[in-house]
C-alpha cells in the first residue's frame, strides 16, 4: 500500500461504550485499521455507500449468500427465490410461538434471555422453511455449542434433509442448497436471537429508557394498558425495535474484497484485500442512544440488514421476529430488571461477523 493508515485498538466489550466507539471511528480517518486481527475498515460514509452500491468491484466476503454464485444472474435468482420464501411468514403462527415461549417462563420470575431468543428464532425459521423439526436441535447445537463438529455425520445428515426441503421450494442446486442451509442457520437464528437479546437488555439496563417506558411504553401505562394494547396494536412496538436493531447490529461489519486495485485516501488497496464496511458506524452516525424526542421514540435510519442489492434476504422476517418476541415479552412481563451483570463474549479473533449476545439473566416479580 502506498502510505500508512491509522490503527486503533479493538472495540470495547460494553455495548454502550462500543456504540460510541463505532460512531467516533471516522474521526481517525477514512481508512482505519483495527488491531488484534480486526482488519482494515472504510469509515467514510460516502465511500461505504459506494462500496455497497458497486458489487462488481466490492465483492462479498465469507458468510455471504452472494459468495455462492459468481454469475450475477444466478446471484439474483438465489436472492429472489429465498426472499420469496422468507417474506411470506404466517404471522399468527410466529406470534403464537413467541407467546408460548414467554408464557412458559413468566410464572418463574426469571429467565436467561438469549436461550429463549434462540429457541424462538430457530422455531420460527424452521416453521417458515418447513424444515424437518427433528433436525432443529442438532443444527442449533452444532452452530452454538463448542465441541459438536459441524462436519459430524449426524450434522451433515440433518443439513442434507433441510437442503432437500429447500430444493423442493426453489431451483437452487443441491451443493449450494446445503451451503445456504448453513448460512440460514447462522444468519437466521444466531443473529436474530442476538438482536432480540440486545433489545431486551437495552430495556433492562437503560435508566432513561426504563423511565420512558414506565409511565407508558410509547405513551401507555405498562402495568395496566400495555398488554392489551400491544395485543391489539403490535405495530406500536416497532419504533423501539427499530432503534434496538440500529444501535446493536448483530453483524457490526461486513467483509468485501475489491476485484481490482482501489485507491482511497492515498492508499492503494490491492485486489483481493479483505476490507470491512462497518455497519455500526453508519448506524450511529446520527446518535449512539435510543432517539427519544417529545416523549416519543423516533426511529432513525439503519443499515443493519445491509443496503441496496446486498440487503439481507431475510430482513423482513428477522425484523418481524424481533418485534413479535419483544412485544410478547413486555406484554407478559411488563416490569423486569437485570439479575446479574452482563458480560458480552469476546468475538473470535479478527471476525467482525461473530458478535453474539452473551447470557442475559432477567428477573421480575410474579
Amino acid at each position: 500500500m502506498s502510505r500508512k493508515f491509522p490503527c486503533v485498538d479493538p472495540p470495547p466489550a460494553d455495548p454502550r461504550t462500543r456504540r460510541q466507539y463505532w460512531r467516533e471511528l471516522p474521526e481517525h480517518g477514512p481508512l482505519v485499521g483495527i488491531r488484534g486481527g480486526w482488519g482494515l475498515h472504510i469509515t467514510d460514509h460516502e465511500a461505504i455507500m459506494d462500496a455497497f452500491a458497486d458489487p462488481e468491484v466490492w465483492r462479498p466476503g465469507i458468510g455471504d449468500i452472494d459468495q455462492l454464485a459468481n454469475d450475477p444472474v444466478q446471484r439474483q435468482q438465489y436472492r429472489a427465490e429465498l426472499r420469496h420464501i422468507l417474506t411470506r411468514p404466517e404471522i399468527p403462527e410466529l406470534r403464537a410461538q413467541a407467546r408460548e415461549i414467554v408464557e412458559a417462563v413468566a410464572p418463574q420470575g426469571c429467565c436467561e434471555v438469549h436461550a429463549l431468543a434462540t429457541e424462538y428464532a430457530s422455531r420460527a425459521l424452521w416453521s417458515v422453511l418447513g424444515w424437518p423439526p427433528e433436525t432443529r436441535p442438532l443444527l442449533i447445537d452444532a452452530w452454538t455449542l463448542p465441541g459438536l463438529g459441524r462436519f459430524a455425520p449426524q450434522v451433515q445428515t440433518a443439513i442434507t434433509a433441510c437442503a432437500r426441503r429447500l430444493r423442493e421450494l426453489t431451483d437452487i442446486p443441491s451443493a449450494d442448497a446445503r451451503r445456504i442451509v448453513a448460512t440460514l442457520v447462522n444468519a437466521g437464528v444466531r443473529t436474530t436471537a442476538s438482536a432480540i437479546t440486545f433489545g431486551l437488555l437495552e430495556i433492562a439496563r437503560n435508566p432513561q429508557l426504563r423511565a420512558h417506558l414506565r409511565p407508558g411504553f410509547l405513551g401507555l401505562h405498562l402495568k395496566t394498558q400495555v398488554g392489551g394494547h400491544l395485543r391489539d396494536h403490535p405495530e406500536d412496538i416497532g419504533p423501539f425495535c427499530h432503534e434496538a436493531l440500529r444501535l446493536d447490529p448483530p453483524i457490526p461489519a461486513v467483509i468485501r474484497n475489491p476485484s481490482r486495485q482501489v485507491h482511497m485516501d492515498g492508499v492503494a488497496i490491492p485486489a483481493g484485500t479483505e476490507v470491512r464496511l462497518p455497519i455500526a458506524t453508519l448506524n450511529t452516525r446520527d446518535g449512539a442512544d435510543v432517539a427519544i424526542e417529545d416523549g416519543k421514540i423516533c426511529p432513525r435510519k439503519h443499515f443493519t440488514f445491509g443496503y441496496n442489492a446486498r440487503r439481507c434476504v431475510g430482513a423482513e422476517l428477522g425484523a418481524l421476529e424481533v418485534r413479535l418476541m419483544i412485544g410478547e415479552f413486555v406484554t407478559a412481563i411488563p416490569e423486569f430488571e437485570l439479575a446479574a451483570r452482563y458480560e458480552e463474549p469476546a468475538p473470535q479473533r479478527g471476525d467482525p461477523l461473530s458478535r453474539e449476545a452473551g447470557q442475559v439473566h432477567l428477573r421480575w416479580n410474579t
